[in-house]
């Protein structure tokens, strides 16, 4: 019998191996073409979401293509293209696609990586004049950019400013540790962002010169996924890009200089403005392109690896065990130039030395003795669940996702399978793969050889900092370190232990404009669901438990957030959160929880083939939830961690500013003190949940690829088997917020490295409940946004983004605010604040124009369209529909209720609120 089986073996080896040579296969669905110039284009048509079409512009070149003294030119140039060229004078682009709809920065933008720059456009119809004109715009783009001197001198302000928002401490960091992360290449000297000096100076024929060297048909690929016709697409292409000159000189592309590490080396980076300490064990090998089977079994058995190794971290956190906060492990395709492989791990600066040590000695402990079959069938079942997701789901996948991943294929020269071709690839491969293959692969990647070891460590008194020869003792040290096997304990194999106790449904109610169905069950406990197969095989349920945050006090202030603890990383009194996530291993479905301002909530998404698993868990915590201490003392941590890190982070300081002007110093709406902190326990927090749990009331909807009466088994079982609920009337009382109605204007100096002032300038604005004054406010704040970008940005360049916003708290009063929140040099910071304030009090006096009215509406049309599209959207909306005295007639009218408010409409509202007694205005400033 045993040689019958060799035989057998030896007769299927040449046919597997057969099937290792053949080349990766690429989804039939993408429609690929050149045009007789070398220009690519790759066309899906895709009708989620129906009538609308997302088209990117690919330049295959970056900032590593950049000579010495053109550095910050292609990122220059992507901004550039937005500031005039043949069809699109200056100043007229932003204002066409403003007239279809469209906002830039969210319709239309572009981006600048190392090795890309690409434009990108979401438009909001198919319609030829659309289709047309949306490709003479990204052909402008191509090879018709005027470059007018004016127009770059105008823009270099907003670069630096660009480059200011940008800043802060990881940025800092990385551009350290890039050097030394690859020593002698070009990609340590080109930060995409640039160089002051160069950005300030650089003469018109360095962009030309860059222009016309890097974007070149043969350079460059068209891309556009939409509800569209390929061959009518590729007629219109044709078109507009026929007349691109081909370029008989090729230019070569720079070589990256990336060279694998030949011994091993330390580094020791410090920060003032860090909170905790990263150790990085790092490492770089020459990149094998996945264009082969072969190539893309040996990534498999690598994602397998780090998948396992990745668990074992988590779980070291779960059990306190671990020395640090988090850690990881990967291996990814860098820029397409290298094989980056990193083994990282964060926590408290005191514990770096424990940390590296812990984080080799987890590596090594897989080297020496590899891994359980076990955990093999775990990951191997993550990975095969993950890819029978994507196959039941591919027929709805958004346009938008589609196209980024084609865009990041290219990127490295490659195309996606179909999700069936994935899956049956799958299923082949993981057939064959041993242990000891996983086990070889893992020891050749995570060597103990020729690495970069990289210690990033806060600078403070008192912290003891290694040098970069006692960094390397340490890890030697450690290396030689005896290590035991990894023991693999029994597990549970189901949640729930108990039969529920099915309730019955006492209401039920259909809004027929709608679609959605109303059902209270006999506990009091209300759901609401609407069948949406927009995303197809996929169901959100969110159920919300009234109470929480807005039940707080000045003794207990904090507590919502460690009761739900048990949310975030699931257990009970019976199972572990190891126990649990064993048990969920392999499942189409998430769940988690949070808090927010009134109410604890528990979210589960997924298939609905697994969705009673994700409700088993949900019934489960509710009636049974545990905060382990693991996950209490690692969440204080983070907490004490984020009250140190306020103390020089200017983002933390503006948003603790806002939060006491806001809501009047209310405790229940501001951050933890550290006494605060510290009083937080978890036998007050754990009855605090239960309570809540026990008798809050309870809202849940249910929205997707699911039918009612399906819903209702589901529902009636798993949330009519709770205890009955009280009403929401106890918590009407705690829902006003106090407020002194007086100017405020508050400056806020952080002693920090950070060299950028962040600007507020807000009003306070209607409540949520007073509907049409909070509609009119928003529809304002989208028109004063096109105004505060012409004017403190493009004009007067004292920022690189700025935008007004208004926003309300559903349920509250006296929480509404319109704002505008931007990054400016600290000298120009006051400037900048007073021409914003001014530019919203000229709104509030003037109103808007016709022409701005008419824009703001299509706008709204475009947004409102695509919400009322999204399942995500309807879960939310309807999990508090009574708890929040919504209204399904508000939703069903929105659109044309936003389109029915006049100029008129909206002048007056602004003029109501933008008055001095409600003006807030906030400078938080480097000292």
């Amino acid at each position: 019998m045993r040689y019958h089986f060799i035989i057998l073996l030896l007769l299927l080896l040449p046919i597997y191996a057969q099937d290792l040579d053949k080349k990766l296969p690429v989804a039939q669905s993408l429609q690929q073409g050149t045009l007789g110039n070398g220009l690519s284009y790759i066309i899906k048509e895709n009708k989620s979401p129906a009538g609308k079409v997302e088209m990117y512009l690919h330049v295959n070149s970056g900032s590593l293509d950049e000579e010495d003294n053109e550095q910050g030119v292609a990122h220059f140039l992507e901004h550039m293209a937005f500031h005039g060229s043949k069809n699109f004078p200056a100043g007229s682009l932003i204002k066409y696609f403003e007239s279809l709809g469209l906002t830039f920065g969210k319709h239309e933008n572009a981006f600048t990586s190392f090795d890309q720059t690409t434009y990108t456009l979401s438009l909001p119809n198919v319609t030829e004049t659309t289709l047309d004109k949306s490709l003479l715009c990204l052909s402008d783009f191509a090879f018709r950019l005027n470059l007018d001197l004016v127009e770059i001198n105008k823009e270099r302000g907003v670069i630096q400013e660009e480059q200011r928002a940008r800043s802060n401490v990881t940025q800092r960091i990385f551009k350290k540790v890039l050097p030394e992360l690859f020593p002698g290449s070009r990609i340590a000297q080109r930060m995409p962002t640039g160089k002051i000096d160069i950005i300030k100076d650089a003469a018109r024929q360095r962009f030309v010169d860059y222009y016309k060297k890097w974007y070149h048909p043969q350079n460059c690929t068209l891309i556009i996924v939409g509800d569209i016709n390929a061959s009518h697409m590729e007629t219109i292409i044709n078109k507009h890009f026929k007349d691109w000159p081909q370029k008989k000189k090729i230019p070569v592309h720079l070589k990256h200089g990336i060279k694998p590490y030949l011994r091993t080396r330390a580094l020791v980076v410090r920060d003032k403005d860090l909170i905790e300490a990263t150790v990085d064990l790092t490492s770089v090998k020459k990149l094998v392109p996945v264009t082969m089977v072969s190539d893309y079994r040996n990534q498999l058995i690598a994602q397998i690896s780090d998948w396992i190794v990745n668990r074992r971290l988590i779980n070291l956190v779960k059990t306190e065990k671990a020395q640090f906060q988090s850690a990881s492990i990967s291996q990814s395709s860098l820029l397409n130039v290298c094989q980056y492989i990193s083994a990282s791990a964060s926590g408290p600066g005191e514990k770096w030395a424990s940390m590296l040590n812990q984080l080799v000695h987890e590596i090594k402990r897989v080297r020496v003795h590899g891994f359980h079959q076990q955990e093999v069938d775990d990951a191997v079942k993550t990975i095969i669940s993950t890819a029978e997701r994507a196959l039941s789901t591919e027929t709805t996948k958004k346009s938008k996702e589609i196209i980024q991943e084609l865009n990041n294929a290219i990127a490295i020269k490659t195309l996606p399978m179909s999700a069936q071709q994935e899956l049956d690839l799958l299923n082949k491969l993981t057939e064959g793969i041993t242990l000891l293959e996983i086990n070889s692969s893992f020891t050749k990647a995570y060597s103990a050889f020729n690495r970069l070891i990289i210690l990033k460590i806060p600078d403070k008194d008192g912290l003891r900092i290694p040098t970069q020869e006692q960094l390397l003792k340490l890890v030697t040290k450690a290396e030689n370190r005896s290590v035991e096997q990894l023991k693999i304990k029994e597990r549970p194999k189901s949640l729930l232990s108990r039969k529920l106790k099915v309730g019955k449904v006492t209401s039920q109610t259909l809004d027929s404009e709608t679609g959605v169905t109303s059902i209270t069950l006999q506990n009091k406990a209300i759901f609401h669901h609407k069948y949406s197969p927009l995303d197809k095989d996929n169901v959100i349920i969110q159920i919300k438990f009234a109470g929480g945050k807005v039940e707080e006090t000045q003794d207990n202030h904090g507590i919502t957030n460690i009761a739900v603890l048990p949310l975030m990383q699931p257990a009970t009194s019976r199972l572990s959160a190891i126990d649990i996530d064993s048990i969920m291993t392999g499942k189409k479905v998430r769940v988690n929880g949070y808090a927010d301002d009134d109410s604890i909530n528990i979210n589960i998404t997924g298939s609905r083939k697994d969705l009673e698993d994700g409700l088993s868990l949900a019934n489960l915590l509710i009636t049974d939830a545990k905060i382990e201490k693991s996950v209490f003392n690692l969440v204080k941590l983070k907490l004490q961690q984020e009250i140190e890190k306020k103390k020089f982070n200017v983002n933390m300081q503006l948003l603790d500013t806002m939060q006491r002007l806001v809501a009047g110093n209310d405790p229940r709406f501001i951050s933890l003190s550290e006494k605060e902190l510290k009083s937080l326990n978890i036998k007050e927090s754990q009855f605090w949940l239960k309570r809540i749990f026990s008798t809050a009331p309870v809202e849940a909807s249910i929205v997707g690829d699911i039918s009612l009466e399906d819903t209702v088994k589901l529902m009636s079982k798993y949330l009519g088997s709770l205890p009955e609920r009280s009403s929401f009337e106890h918590l009407k009382k705690l829902r006003r917020i106090d407020i002194v109605r007086e100017p405020q204007d508050k400056i806020v100096t952080v002693n920090t490295k950070t060299p950028k002032t962040l600007v507020l300038v807000a009003w306070r604005g209607p409540d949520y409940a007073s509907r049409a004054e909070y509609q009119q406010m928003r529809m304002a704040a989208q028109i004063i946004s096109s105004r505060l970008h012409k004017t403190i940005r493009e004009e007067r360049q004292l920022t690189y983004s700025v935008s007004c916003f208004a926003q309300a708290i559903p349920g509250f009063t006296n929480r509404g605010m319109v704002m505008s929140y931007f990054t400016s040099k600290k000298t120009h910071a006051r400037e900048a604040a007073a021409l914003c304030k001014k530019e919203m009090l000229k709104f509030a006096k003037e109103g808007p124009s016709q022409t701005e009215l008419n824009t703001v509406q299509k706008q709204f049309k475009t947004n409102i369209t695509a919400l009322l599209e999204r399942p995500s959207f309807w879960a939310a909306y309807l999990a508090d529909l009574n708890y929040h005295n919504k209204s399904l007639k508000d939703i069903h009218k929105l659109l044309e209720t936003y389109l029915a408010h006049t100029s008129q409409d909206i002048h007056d509202t602004t003029r109501k609120y933008f008055t001095q007694e409600n003006s807030l205005m906030i400078l938080v400033q480097p000292k």
